[in-house]
């Protein structure tokens, strides 16, 4: 710690805020996110899965006869 008082030329006070903020009371290190990290992993993980669902459909289609139209299929399943 002498050193980066030397190099960096900051006060004792102020890298303990710093260090404080990362490091719990079990002396691990945990970074702290803000909401709009959260946010955005939500946003990726609805994004693949939408991306998977879409590559998965063609195994998964219910439709009776899947070389014929939509209309024709949506006739049939009201029959």
């Amino acid at each position: 710690m002498d050193d980066i008082y030397r190099i960096c030329d900051i006060k004792p006070h102020a890298i303990n805020l710093l260090v404080s903020r990362f490091i719990d009371t079990d002396n691990t290190m945990k970074e702290k996110t803000p909401l709009i990290d959260h946010i955005g992993s939500f946003i990726g993980i609805v994004v693949i899965g939408f991306i998977l669902f879409i590559l998965a459909w063609p195994i998964i289609d219910p439709t009776p006869n899947k070389s014929s139209t939509l209309k024709e299929n949506a006739q049939q399943l009201t029959k």
